[in-house]
């Protein structure tokens, strides 16, 4: 299959690359909003460079990006991070029994075109464009483009995964099928100025389990520190990596992102890295890893040697909502599923995805799917509201209201 097309229309050029290493950093994170460093060229770089993103893992970089020719600079105007997928593991947009189907129908789903940052479930534009009067056109002509080369190639389908509402606005207006199939799991600073504050948000019951749980931190003789910018070394990632891989081993999952990946990225953006380490007579034996955007932190990957109790709630949780009310920060993700993030005040939020499909038939079907799944969803939301450790039980929609 070709990677790299080059095609010209109305002053643009259009180019689709199979490695981000082609693409230019400035030119790329001009156009990458400061909140999600997932996002950025540094981070994207260092998954293809660690061997973590590649054709042999079944990522291979299809990006695209849209200049200006007209232009002093030949300015990017737009992009989007792009790939040809031969499986369907670290999306957490499920997709198996899609799969399934077609291999019963005597098809091929796989490989498939995703827009997604690779093993970060996060809702964020996907559709990268400069906040000007272009960005609604860019945006389609990214799609479009995308679209080319899933025609080009004859894949199955297209997905463009955790987007953000203006994406989903431009892939419905393109006739994608719309999909909210999971929640992420948000904390939202409502102003407090400390963990008190947050704490006196929440029903007595709740607010007296969490002092409980953070009491039992200490008892234990557990003390967390956190790492960050130009604190981190590379012994850090070393420690991380170990506590990461422990935990993998020990509940028989699949550790997607590598030592080499946290060094790389420990020496391009380290001040978009947290972490927080867990300590019993100063020697570690707990991590979590934490990517900080402009006004927002994302909980990713979390690890350890024993078993502490209470240890995950406090690292993954507690800590790193104290850190986001002492800096100001506006939002911390704890990721996606996880029911039990309710009770520490975590709200539900539906996680969006647009599909198109090569097979007008298959679209119908899987439209019929979709509409079911949606009403499913729609309901359990409301459901989870039950479950808020809020006293006056906040909802995701009424914040942004």
């Amino acid at each position: 299959m070709a990677t790299e097309i080059s095609e010209q229309e109305n002053s643009l050029a259009f180019e689709i690359v199979d490695s981000i290493g082609q693409i230019n950093a400035r030119d790329w994170n001009r156009i990458v909003p400061a909140d999600y460093p997932f996002l950025f060229h540094e981070f994207l770089h260092a998954l293809e460079e660690s061997g973590c993103v590649s054709k042999n893992t079944g990522w291979a970089p299809q990006h695209i990006l849209i200049r200006n020719l007209a232009s002093q600079n030949q300015e990017v105007i737009g992009a989007a991070p792009l790939y040809l997928k031969g499986h369907s593991w670290g999306e957490f947009i499920f997709d198996f029994n899609w799969a399934h189907g077609y291999e019963q129908a005597g098809l091929n789903y796989y490989p498939k075109l995703i827009s997604h940052t690779p093993f970060t479930p996060v809702t964020s534009p996907k559709l990268l464009v400069p906040d000007d009067h272009r960005a609604p056109k860019t945006r389609k002509l990214i799609v479009r483009t995308a679209q080319k080369i899933a025609r080009q190639f004859n894949l199955s389908s297209t997905h463009w995964h955790f987007i953000s509402e203006e994406d989903s606005k431009t892939l419905d207006s393109l006739e994608f099928l719309s999909r909210a199939s999971t929640f992420e799991y948000i904390w939202h600073n409502q102003g407090y100025n400390s963990m008190d504050d947050f704490l006196g948000e929440l029903s007595s019951r709740k607010r007296k389990k969490i002092r409980s749980e953070r009491r039992s931190i200490g008892e234990q003789g557990i003390t967390i520190d956190v790492v960050q910018g130009e604190e981190l070394e590379p012994s850090h990632w070393k420690l991380i990596d170990l506590f990461i891989q422990q935990t993998v081993e020990k509940y028989r999952s699949h550790k997607y992102l590598s030592l080499d990946f946290f060094q790389r990225i420990g020496q391009t953006i380290p001040e978009n890295l947290v972490l927080f380490l867990a300590h019993i007579d100063q020697n570690p034996v707990a991590g979590s890893f934490c990517l900080q955007g402009k006004n927002k932190l994302f909980g990713r990957y979390w690890g350890t040697l024993a078993e502490f109790r209470n240890l995950h709630f406090e690292m993954c949780y507690y800590a790193a909502i104290e850190y986001c009310i002492d800096r100001g920060l506006s939002e911390y993700s704890a990721g996606v599923q996880g029911d039990h993030k309710l009770s520490r005040g975590f709200l539900p939020r539906l996680a969006r995805s647009s599909h198109s499909f090569l097979s007008p038939s298959i679209e119908v079907e899987i439209g019929h799917y979709i509409d079911r799944e949606t009403s499913h969803m729609q309901a359990y939301c409301q459901a989870l509201d039950y479950y808020s450790a809020y006293a006056k039980r906040p909802t995701e929609s009424a914040l942004h209201e």
